[in-house]
C-alpha cells in the first residue's frame, strides 16, 4: 500500500527489520520465526528488484539481540547473558541506537544507491558461525 503511493510520487524507501536468525538456525522450537525471517530476506531482495524502477529502495537489517524491554528478563539473567555475549566477536548485545543508526543511513541520501541489502548488525557473530 505504502509503495503504490511511493510510485506516484516518485519513489521512497522501505527499510525493515529481519534477525540473525534469518541466516542462523537455533536450537529447537524456533522454525517459524527463522524461516520467516530468512523470507523477509527474499521478499527485501524481490522487492527491490521490482520497485527500483520507480525509485524505491528496500533493504534490512538483521541485528542479534538488541537490549530493549522485550528481552530485558534474559540480558539481565546472568546464566543467559554471558554465554550470549561469549559468542559475538563484540562481546556485547546491540543497543538501540546501533539500529537507529543504520536505518538513519538507509533513510538518508548517502544510501539512495543501496537497495535489496541485508545488513547484519550483530557484533560478527554471522562472521563465526
Amino acid at each position: 500500500a505504502v509503495a503504490k503511493g511511493q510510485i506516484g510520487r516518485g519513489g521512497g524507501k522501505h527499510i525493515h527489520l529481519s534477525s540473525v536468525r534469518s541466516m542462523l538456525g537455533i536450537h529447537r522450537g524456533y522454525v517459524g520465526y527463522c524461516s520467516s525471517r530468512g523470507g523477509m530476506n527474499m521478499m527485501i531482495k524481490q522487492l527491490a528488484t521490482e520497485w527500483a524502477t520507480h525509485g524505491i529502495t528496500v533493504n534490512g537489517i538483521a541485528p542479534t539481540f538488541t537490549r530493549t524491554d522485550l528481552v530485558a528478563r534474559y540480558l539481565n539473567d546472568p546464566s543467559f547473558y554471558n554465554p550470549l555475549v561469549a559468542r559475538i566477536p563484540l562481546g556485547r548485545v546491540a543497543e538501540p541506537v546501533d539500529i537507529a543508526g543504520l536505518a538513519m543511513y538507509f533513510a538518508a541520501p548517502a544510501a539512495d544507491f543501496i537497495t535489496g541489502q541485508i545488513v547484519f548488525a550483530d557484533g560478527g557473530v554471522t562472521a563465526c558461525q
